[in-house]
């Protein structure tokens, strides 16, 4: 992949040494980390191809509430020699505690992200601009679909979720106690779908990354994403969440 945008990382060393392996380090992956003020420390970062995404600059975006919530990474860059890339990576709040009680933390992050979001189309009404994460939330919840827009209508104002589209019931990202949920996202702007110009989104059904060796089946035979850790035991997975993906072309 060009673009990488990862959640929950425990630093920026552990992130350089994740681009010195294999094939990562074969490809000259480079990073972009700030601090998150997480109380447990975790942070969202972004890495990159750099023979094929110039950086630009990038910059934390902090989410004004009263707990301490990650904050959403901004990185700007050239893909390819060709078009201007606008990425936010975000991990919003996490449903702990319930998620009607946590739901206002996720309308202040959604909020956050679409004034960002407005700041730039405001200027560059076709600005290429991807936000992409865990969002704890699904496709039709408020925070997404209402507060960010991220509608996939015709709406001048409406963002495009690749998610949207895809049904929980027999996959998702997260399996929360056998049921499926869709809580991580790529949203992107309308100039992204239209093919006229430069890059755009290669239309698919498939957005979600889970081949056999990344999966765990469980006593009922169902494939979920094979942990790292359940509670305190270590199961030496990969992630509780299945990675999301998109193909852009030109």
């Amino acid at each position: 992949p060009v673009i990488i945008g990862l959640a929950e990382i425990e630093n920026k060393a552990v992130t350089k040494d994740l681009i010195k392996t294999d094939v990562l380090y074969e490809e000259k992956y480079k990073i972009v980390h700030e601090e998150s003020p997480d109380k447990r420390g975790i942070d969202v970062a972004l890495i990159y191809n750099s023979k094929l995404f110039s950086y630009i600059t990038h910059k934390k975006i902090p989410i004004k509430t009263e707990l301490k919530v990650r904050d959403i990474l901004y990185v700007k860059g050239i893909l390819d020699n060709t078009d201007t890339l606008h990425v936010f990576v975000n991990h919003w709040k996490s449903r702990y505690g319930g998620q009607e009680k946590t739901e206002p933390d996720r309308i202040i992050c959604a909020k956050t992200l679409r004034n960002e979001i407005d700041s730039i189309l405001n200027i560059q009404p076709n600005a290429k601009i991807v936000a992409m994460g865990d969002l704890n939330d699904e496709p039709n919840n408020k925070s997404v679909y209402e507060v960010l827009k991220a509608t996939n209508s015709k709406k001048p104002e409406s963002l495009h979720n690749l998610m949207l589209p895809l049904k929980s019931d027999t996959i998702g990202t997260y399996n929360y106690r056998g049921n499926w949920n869709i809580l991580d996202h790529i949203i992107v702007t309308k100039s992204l779908m239209n093919n006229n110009n430069g890059y755009h989104v290669l239309k698919s059904t498939e957005h979600i990354f889970y081949p056999d060796w990344i999966t765990y089946k469980n006593d009922k035979g169902n494939k979920i994403p094979n942990r790292t850790y359940g509670g305190s035991n270590y199961y030496g997975g990969y992630s509780d969440h299945f990675p999301v993906y998109m193909i852009l072309k030109k």
